[in-house]
């Protein structure tokens, strides 16, 4: 609990403030300040745009939804990946890159969260299943 109030009286103690709630009836802004970000602004639009990438080699399209920060690649193999917090500024720089794949590559991949949407079973993906496990089916 020392360790507590020590760093309360570091934070609060300085202009005489004991608590959060005084800060604010202070007038004291931490968006301002540049603890908080500012609020957001609604976006223009809220459907989602989505372009084709016909020069890219594993690029197939994107679509950002600028209402979640959502962009979601689809790849030429089939399957999709979905980053999340991906800001506007960061898309159209995207868009307006030279290689979409180098972009996606050192820009975007492994530095925003992903969800990968493994691609549908294909017919041949079945038979394939099947003739594996043809003793265990009998």
């Amino acid at each position: 609990m020392a360790g507590r109030q020590r760093m309360d009286s570091r934070l609060f103690g300085v202009a005489g403030i004991k608590n959060p709630l005084q800060m604010r009836k202070c007038g004291i802004d931490f968006r301002r300040m540049g603890y908080l970000p500012s609020v957001a602004e609604k976006p223009k639009t809220t459907a989602p745009e989505t372009f084709a990438l016909p020069h890219s080699s594993f690029l197939q399209s994107a679509t950002y939804d600028s209402a979640n920060y959502s962009l979601t690649l689809e790849f030429k193999s089939g399957h999709s990946v979905i980053h999340k917090f991906v800001f506007p500024m960061v898309f159209q720089q995207f868009k307006e890159a030279t290689s979409h794949g180098s972009f996606y590559s050192k820009q975007i991949k492994n530095k925003y969260p992903a969800v990968v949407m493994r691609s549908p079973l294909k017919v041949s993906d079945l038979t394939k299943a099947i003739k594996e496990h043809r003793h265990i089916l009998k």
